[in-house]
């Protein structure tokens, strides 16, 4: 049904951590994965979560992944009609397949998006018994609603994207631009942060090279700099955020889903 990628850094100390507590939460889904890069480690993830992988990827010429590139390979490779590309440090307690079913059943088109909570994560998360209802108390309790306008996951149909500049990953703009897109196109923009539970599992920024500004400070959403300027020149007059939303996905006394119009005009 969902062909979810992402691009992993380096399995490496705690990212590599995070980013092996997201992939053996993906797997539960028994969805297709596929990740790219070949930074250490991510091929030997892949095989044990049962991934994908495509190594070989385009990038700047400061070495860093082009993610308009990735959603385009992606876009060929993928064996489902449902996309949805995620930040491999997001684990979900609920509603990924439930809202997949809906919007592939209800729209031709759409753009699934959506709020995280913000947590430390210190150790390996045991998928076993009641952990989404632990694991939701906790982030309630210990972590912190995102209050900035990124966005860590989308879900789309496959060929929407087909144009995508060539934003270097993790510098900012481009998630921006994937919603101003969608709202350029008529396509809906849906906001479904109350049936998808996402927790980002914070991390510093020691993979960065030891020239960034931001290289030891924890959730700076990207490093100053060429790469960054040159996102906000690809960005254009595509600048959307979550709050922008044109629909919100909510569940009725039934428990059915339905999306619901907030209201916003298209561009």
């Amino acid at each position: 049904m969902i062909t979810i990628f992402s691009t992993p850094k380096a399995f490496n100390g705690h990212i590599g951590l995070i980013q092996r507590n997201a992939l053996n939460n993906w797997s539960l889904f028994d969805q297709e994965i596929i990740l790219f890069c070949d930074d250490p480690g991510v091929g030997k993830a892949a095989k044990k979560y049962g991934a994908r992988h495509i190594p070989k990827v385009e990038r700047t010429k400061f070495g860093t992944p082009i993610i308009g590139s990735i959603f385009h390979r992606a876009q060929l490779k993928a064996s489902n009609d449902l996309m949805m590309y995620v930040n491999t440090d997001i684990v979900f307690t609920r509603g990924i397949l439930e809202t997949a079913e809906y919007v592939n059943s209800n729209l031709d088109q759409f753009l699934v998006i959506g709020n995280r909570y913000d947590l430390n994560v210190g150790h390996s998360i045991k998928y076993k018994g009641e952990w989404p209802t632990r694991w939701e108390k906790r982030a309630k309790k210990s972590g912190v609603p995102h209050s900035g306008g990124g966005v860590d996951y989308f879900m789309f149909r496959k060929g929407m994207y087909k144009d995508m500049p060539k934003f270097a990953l993790g510098r900012g703009f481009w998630d921006s631009w994937l919603m101003g897109r969608a709202f350029k196109d008529g396509v809906p923009v849906i906001d479904a942060s109350d049936i998808i539970f996402a927790i980002h599992q914070n991390h510093d920024y020691m993979h960065l090279p030891p020239s960034a500004p931001h290289r030891n400070k924890r959730d700076r959403w990207h490093s100053k700099g060429p790469e960054t300027n040159r996102n906000n020149v690809l960005r254009g007059d595509c600048k959307k955020l979550r709050k922008d939303a044109t629909h919100k996905l909510i569940v009725d006394s039934s428990d059915n889903l339905f999306h619901k119009n907030k209201k916003h005009r298209f561009m």
